[in-house]
């Protein structure tokens, strides 16, 4: 069920970047509710992934706000923003090749002990209990060399996890897997809003999209679209679904 409250977690307002003379995202404004997940859909180039950066501070924002429970973070370095709430799921994984995959998500849990493999009984309790969450009781052993993509995929779901994020940005994470993978990641990222936490979602493949968020927002070359439910977006505008198919 989706709780609403006074106060969105995120919300971003007048969200400009460019690159010279490339406007990526222009004038982009939306909010996120606790326990919402909101699909942002277009076609490539149309500023999805940049969006995504701009709030988890990989790139600086040319113009406009990102307010995190009521604070402006435009601006502040990626670390920060981690520490203040907003976790991201990258598309590509980037875990520790030389630690096991419970010592990743340990090291995520304690971020500030880098040396400290060897954690205090809870924080292994704890690190066991995510890997469990996201299928991955069966190779916590294991290196993430020796690991199939989806497992990888999941050891980063986990990693996020361990920092208890009020906000998780998910970028593509449906791309390159199976049928029943892109069903088994929609459960974890629907775990997410049944916990309470505000989701940005963003990936190319609309109908598994559809199927999970509560909102989507369409963009095309850095503007706002349309926004409202997958229905409403796709019939509100004759011009917005032949829009998204160009992707």
């Amino acid at each position: 069920m989706l709780m609403r409250s006074a106060q969105p977690p995120l919300r971003v307002a007048g969200l400009t970047k460019r690159f010279g003379g490339l406007v990526a995202v222009r004038n982009l404004g939306f909010e996120i509710h606790r326990g919402e997940i909101l699909g942002l859909i277009g076609p490539n180039g149309s500023g999805k992934s940049t969006v995504m950066k701009l709030i988890m501070g990989v790139e600086r924002a040319t113009a406009g706000r990102i307010v995190l429970e009521g604070t402006d973070i435009a601006g502040w370095p990626t670390h920060r923003i981690a520490q203040h709430g907003i976790g991201i799921v990258f598309q590509h994984s980037r875990p520790l090749h030389r630690q096991t995959v419970l010592e990743n998500i340990k090291l995520a849990l304690l971020p500030d002990s880098l040396f400290k493999l060897v954690a205090e009984p809870h924080v292994d309790r704890r690190a066991r209990d995510i890997a469990i969450q996201v299928g991955l009781e069966a190779v916590m052993d294991r290196r993430p060399p020796t690991l199939p993509f989806a497992d990888l995929r999941r050891l980063e779901i986990a990693k996020v996890l361990a920092r208890d994020p009020k906000v998780v940005l998910v970028d593509e994470p449906f791309a390159g897997l199976t049928s029943a993978e892109i069903a088994m990641f929609s459960e974890i990222i629907d775990g997410f809003r049944r916990e309470g936490r505000a989701v940005l979602l963003v990936d190319h493949n609309v109908k598994s999209v559809a199927a999970l968020v509560d909102r989507v927002l369409a963009l095309y070359l850095g503007e706002y679209v349309a926004e409202g439910t997958t229905e409403q977006v796709m019939t509100m505008r004759p011009s917005v679904a032949s829009i998204l198919a160009a992707g």
